[in-house]
């Protein structure tokens, strides 16, 4: 039977950058990231902070998603410069990635949630676990925490605030249909 690889040719075509993108230090702009509702979904809570890669500034979007509904959330990283799709996430659940690489026993293949989904050199998505994810105890904690999960994305993925901080997820709890709206930053406000 033959089966299709799908191919980001975009990933492909850019691999240096692209593993620039996945091995070098990026820093999240925003220490908050509000969750408020995702457009078109209302099971759904998304934010996002502006990221760079620190060694070049390239612009790069730091995505959480979170279901309203069961625990179940997702964490990206996307680079336009690079390509639309997000070049590296995190899901917390759903079905098991079958990876295509016809090198492992078909039973290795299939790896189940929690898992890190990227792609190799010739743009050819795969999902792994890493040494914590195996762990099954670790792997539910990590499943059924956001804060959690954060912490291991931002690790695996060399992402942080500044000094190595985490940036802090808020459920904005707003009611569908409305949004949330931050008019001015109370850091610098001085009191006598």
């Amino acid at each position: 039977m033959l089966k299709l690889i799908k191919i980001n040719d975009d990933i492909a075509n850019q691999s240096d950058f692209f593993s620039k993108l996945l091995n070098e230090e990026k820093q999240i702009h925003s220490k908050q990231i509000y969750l408020s509702e995702k457009k078109g979904n209302p099971r759904w809570a998304a934010g996002s902070s502006a990221t760079i890669l620190k060694s070049t500034n390239d612009s790069i979007d730091f995505i959480v998603e979170k279901s309203n509904m069961e625990y179940k959330y997702g964490i990206k990283l996307r680079c336009k410069k690079l390509s639309n799709t997000p070049y590296f996430r995190f899901d917390s659940d759903g079905p098991a990635h079958r990876n295509s690489d016809e090198s492992v026993k078909l039973a290795d293949r299939q790896i189940p949630t929690p898992h890190f989904n990227t792609f190799d050199s010739k743009g050819r998505e795969f999902a792994y676990q890493n040494t914590i994810l195996k762990q099954q105890n670790e792997a539910e904690a990590i499943a059924n925490n956001l804060d959690f999960g954060i912490s291991l994305f931002c690790n695996e993925a060399n992402t942080f605030v500044n000094n190595k901080e985490l940036p802090e997820c808020i459920d904005s709890g707003i009611l569908p249909g409305f949004e949330i709206n931050i008019a001015f930053d109370l850091n610098n406000i001085k009191f006598k």
